[in-house]
């Protein structure tokens, strides 16, 4: 607003000039895009993926210093670790897509993560060390890392005109999410690491059962079909 001069209009076709969208055209952009089922469906998934990122990322001090006994210094060596696991999810998409397609390797990640959110939820009842709690979060945040660019890619894959309305609807619906599950962690925190990982085994879950009924869904379509 202070240093940048404001741009241009981006001319159209024969030179006529785009006009500035009105509330009424949005709307209406938006529920054309939640008309598109694999949208939603993908779209969800990235909302639990993001939101299970945010619930690590606040309780990351509970867990670790306060419930951990470490200190500061270890912390953000911890904290450094595991997003490097995050960034390490990212980076092996394109090792997988040689062996199979996005929306497959999508499954067995969502039933990886599960089973992992499964493994957070029984050790944070039985264990009386954080070391195997933080062992398994850096194996659930790997696949948060690979789901976040995955379920974004396939769920814009749908749109070209309606693209920027998609893309927008997302990232609100990603930070809606994220923002209710917080809360309800933090509703449920009772001095205890068990809420945590209850919360990063729901969204888990909730991946895994829409896109199990979403498969139910398009295989029944298709027998309907044929």
């Amino acid at each position: 607003w202070v240093f940048l001069p404001k741009s241009k209009p981006i001319p159209l076709s024969e030179g006529v000039t785009a006009k500035k969208p009105s509330l009424r055209e949005m709307t209406k952009g938006y529920v054309r895009v939640m008309k598109v089922w694999p949208f939603v469906v993908y779209t969800i998934i990235g909302c639990m993926a993001y939101g299970g990122l945010m619930v690590y990322v606040s309780n990351a001090p509970f867990l670790i210093m306060e419930k951990g006994g470490m200190s500061g210094d270890t912390f953000a060596i911890i904290f450094a670790v595991n997003s490097l696991g995050l960034m390490f999810g990212t980076y092996i998409i394109n090792f997988f897509l040689k062996y199979m397609t996005l929306k497959k390797l999508v499954r067995y990640t969502l039933v990886f993560q599960l089973l992992i959110g499964v493994l957070l939820v029984v050790t944070s009842l039985v264990s009386t060390s954080v070391v195997p709690l933080l062992v398994l979060v850096f194996l659930h945040l790997i696949p948060i890392g690979l789901l976040l660019p995955a379920t974004t890619s396939l769920g814009l894959a749908y749109f070209k005109e309606d693209s920027g309305a998609a893309s927008a609807l997302m990232g609100f619906l990603q930070l809606l999410f994220t923002g209710i599950l917080s809360a309800v962690v933090s509703f449920l925190q009772n001095d205890s690491v068990v809420p945590m990982m209850c919360g990063l085994f729901v969204c888990g879950l909730t991946s895994f059962v829409l896109l199990f009924v979403d498969t139910r869904r398009r295989l029944a379509v298709i027998k309907v079909r044929s």
